[in-house]
């Protein structure tokens, strides 16, 4: 009798043309995350952004909303470490300071009342500084650590639907070393203390659509409209004292300094992130400033849009930090084909690209990365025959 009465809802409400409105909850996430990877899209120049008022049975197509080469974000492990006993899995993501970027583990988890971050576990990678009274040997270097927040940040708290609401607030500190010479600095500690504000609202819900990782458009999938507003403060330290100006002007931040990020994020079921999010730089919600969505192979299931994990996650890149000019790629049960590599900064400035040398009997091969390539962190992308098959973040630090 359920199946009877759900079938003849669904075939009425797509009669009408009605989306249902979901809810969110710790029963809508059932996918072992860990080991799983998330390949993002995001928006240039020249970007035509739909829509982002507040709506209800709304349709938002994000397909042309992207131009850049996809970059991917893995789920690693469950839970990554003990000092954090509470996570189930740990999302890679970029962070930075001022220009300077490093890649961070939050540790996840979802729990009854919502999901949340506990903080970050971040392995020790160095970065060269540019420009200024920086020359070619300065660098900063980010320690390995356990970053804890004060407080779990919410990012969505449990139920939510149409016009519930939540908000986060916490401390968390971040240490680093740096070697200027111009500045006197060998290995000299620094510390970056932060606080963090957010509000999040559900404004809307509907159903949309994304390009996905082969580039066809995705079937529309059932979301929540979520505006959020993130105020963070830092403050430097080097040496456990205020910095000079020099310094800070330096590394083009101020003491104290205070930013405000506006979104419109559109979650679904069963998705970590956000499948879409629009960056603005007003209160008003009203001017767009850049876009990403979430590329996956989706499946045709409108109602829970359940993803297909995709081969990426079993491609293997490595060593990662890489200490060499050398890079090991692994790709078990690999097909003849053109095999293709492209190499990116965090610009997005092509730094490298050719051919791999696969076979159906030959799984493994090596490249060989150029011996000016200056240090810093990387978006390598694998495709066969033109498909992008595997996309990776890479930390070179030699």
């Amino acid at each position: 009798m359920k199946r009877i009465l759900l079938a003849l809802t669904t075939a009425l409400l797509t009669a009408q043309g009605i989306n249902a409105q979901i809810t969110l909850s710790n029963s809508s996430y059932t996918t072992t995350f860990a080991g799983t990877v998330d390949t993002f899209l995001s928006s240039g120049t020249g970007v035509t952004y739909p829509s982002s008022a507040q709506a209800t049975n709304a349709t938002w197509d994000f397909t042309t909303a992207v131009l850049t080469t996809p970059v991917s974000y893995n789920y690693n492990v469950s839970p990554y470490l003990p000092g954090f006993p509470l996570a189930q899995f740990a999302d890679s993501e970029l962070f930075g300071v001022s220009t300077y970027a490093y890649i961070g583990n939050q540790e996840r988890a979802f729990t009854t009342a919502g999901y949340v971050g506990y903080g970050n576990h971040v392995k020790r990678q160095a970065i060269h500084l540019t420009g200024g009274v920086f020359t070619a040997t300065d660098s900063l270097i980010f320690n390995g650590q356990d970053m804890m927040f004060s407080s779990p940040w919410n990012y969505i708290s449990f139920p939510a639907t149409y016009n519930s609401h939540w908000s986060s607030s916490f401390t968390d500190s971040f240490t680093f070393a740096l070697d200027v010479a111009a500045l006197s600095y060998s290995n000299t500690p620094g510390s970056i203390r932060e606080s963090l504000t957010e509000t999040d609202t559900v404004i809307g819900w509907g159903k949309l659509r994304v390009k996905k990782v082969d580039g066809t458009a995705s079937n529309y999938m059932h979301v929540l409209q979520v505006k959020k507003k993130t105020v963070t403060t830092d403050s430097f330290f080097i040496n456990g004292a205020q910095p000079s100006a020099t310094v800070l002007t330096a590394f083009g931040v101020t003491q104290g300094q205070k930013k405000t990020t506006y979104f419109i994020n559109y979650y679904r079921p069963d998705e970590c992130k956000a499948i879409a999010s629009v960056t603005f730089t007003d209160s008003t919600y009203s001017t767009p400033a850049s876009a990403s969505t979430l590329a996956e192979n989706y499946n045709t299931d409108l109602a829970t849009g359940v993803h297909n994990v995709t081969t990426d996650n079993v491609i293997n890149i490595y060593p990662n930090p890489v200490k060499s000019n050398l890079v090991n790629i692994s790709v078990p049960g690999a097909q003849d084909g053109n095999w293709s590599y492209e190499l990116v900064d965090i610009t997005g400035a092509k730094v490298q690209s050719g051919n791999l040398d696969f076979t159906s009997n030959h799984t493994n091969t090596q490249l060989a990365l150029e011996k000016d390539i200056t240090p810093g962190i990387y978006y390598i992308s694998i495709r066969n025959n033109g498909e992008l098959v595997a996309a990776r973040a890479l930390d070179i630090v030699k």
